[in-house]
């Protein structure tokens, strides 16, 4: 399945947690900047991850944060000029 369709999965509030999680890790398998688990542990941390529980509010971040920074991928691979520069760091 695609990006899309896991972030889909990641924001559908009709799903458990747990269902919404497991489609998050298969966005990052698929759109993973410094690796899967560094994205992985990125994300925890940028969204306030506390003992690997996640809330609604915090996989929703996270999905936006996955979907901007592939966007701006995208696009810089295509050769778009996309005028800023993703907010992840730099290590």
């Amino acid at each position: 399945m695609s990006f899309q369709t896991f972030a889909n999965r990641a924001r559908d509030p009709d799903r458990s947690i747990g269902q919404r999680v497991a489609a998050l890790m298969n966005c990052i398998e698929r759109h993973s900047p410094y690796g899967f688990e560094a994205t992985r542990l990125y994300l925890m941390q940028a969204c306030g991850i506390e003992q690997g529980k996640w809330t609604s509010a915090q996989l929703n971040v996270a999905v936006s944060m996955l979907e901007s920074d592939r966007a701006v991928c995208r696009k810089s691979a295509l050769g778009v000029s996309t005028g800023s520069q993703p907010e992840w760091p730099t290590w």
